[in-house]
């Protein structure tokens, strides 16, 4: 017999107590559905992502959300516990692992199923805008661009398909974005000749980048990508389908990115990675002319980073270090 409680103990051993309310939630849904511990383990053994959107759909009403960000942690951390239960119980749930780890692009996949709930739902009108990507957000985002440009099946789709196609180049866009904080405007201007696979470079506003040999490689898949589609050489290194120049509103790749995180903001994902060269110390001038961005992106990012006490005491040390300090 499977117990709810130790269920929940062990998982938390392991994971974030920042999931303890979502997976508090769920158990409280499967309650009321008349499951105890008796009957658990045949429950779960028989459930499927269907279930699952219901008890998401269980958990707004019962607390009121309307906040999609909500709505995706509870996805997340649903997920993950029960990755957890089927991974270290003896359980058996084919049918559901299979959809949990199906990649967003498929439609029976468990995120594809989970984020059109939450795109059509109509209590969660929050929208969380230009705000800033999380971490974890951008982690998922690039997991799923990931198996979509290592999956044979979306390559051979992208081959045929329009739609798959535009899903397959999406996919490394968001990633060159993830590297570089480059605006879809920018993007749309980089050339055929500026992508050096011999020695791993891209060059972007005259900046030569090296790039990791991840992405690398998916730039040589996309390129055969393109020569099989076309069989001719072209100009531009982003296109649409039929060989024209990249259409400049983000609508397909906003709206790949929205199925992955129920939001497709471009300009919160850039955000993340600007906020993440400052940090880093990346020079403005520099930041602003490989990306794109204007002041008012920057700016906004500048004062996320921005710690005023710390601004103060280093501001305080490098006067102290002045030469003339002690002459005056």
């Amino acid at each position: 017999m499977i117990n709810f409680d130790l269920l929940m103990d062990d998982f938390f051993e392991k994971k974030s107590y920042a999931y303890y309310n979502h997976v508090k939630a769920f158990i409280s849904y499967i309650r009321s559905n008349g499951i105890s511990n008796d009957n658990l383990k045949v429950y779960l053994q028989g459930i499927r992502t269907v279930d699952i959107v219901k008890s998401l759909d269980y958990y707004i009403n019962q607390n009121q959300v309307t906040s999609i960000d909500t709505a995706q942690r509870y996805t997340s951390a649903i997920k993950e516990f029960l990755v957890y239960i089927f991974n270290s119980r003896l359980l058996n749930n084919k049918e559901l692992l299979d959809e949990l780890y199906f990649p967003t692009f498929k439609e029976e996949s468990f995120r594809f199923k989970m984020n059109q709930y939450i795109l059509n739902s109509e209590e969660l009108k929050e929208r969380e805008g230009f705000k800033i990507l999380s971490k974890e957000e951008v982690t998922e985002l690039l997991d799923q661009c990931n198996q979509i440009l290592d999956s044979k099946e979306g390559f051979s789709k992208a081959q045929k398909s329009q739609k798959y196609f535009n899903k397959y180049r999406s996919a490394l866009i968001l990633k060159l974005i993830i590297l570089t904080g480059v605006t879809y405007k920018v993007i749309g201007k980089i050339k055929f000749k500026d992508l050096n696979l011999t020695f791993n470079t891209l060059t972007i506003n005259e900046f030569e980048i090296h790039l990791p040999h991840l992405i690398r490689n998916h730039f040589y898949k996309f390129i055969q990508l393109i020569n099989f589609n076309l069989g001719r050489e072209i100009e531009n290194l982003f296109i649409e389908f039929d060989g024209a120049e990249l259409r400049n509103t983000t609508t397909t790749t906003s709206q790949f990115m929205q199925s992955i995180l129920s939001r497709g903001d471009l300009n919160g994902l850039i955000k993340y990675v600007i906020v993440n060269m400052i940090k880093s110390g990346v020079n403005e001038t520099i930041i602003k002319e490989i990306t794109g961005v204007r002041d008012t992106i920057y700016s906004e990012c500048h004062y996320l980073v921005f710690d005023k006490e710390k601004s103060i005491r280093h501001f305080d040390s490098k006067i102290r270090g002045l030469e003339i300090f002690d002459n005056l």
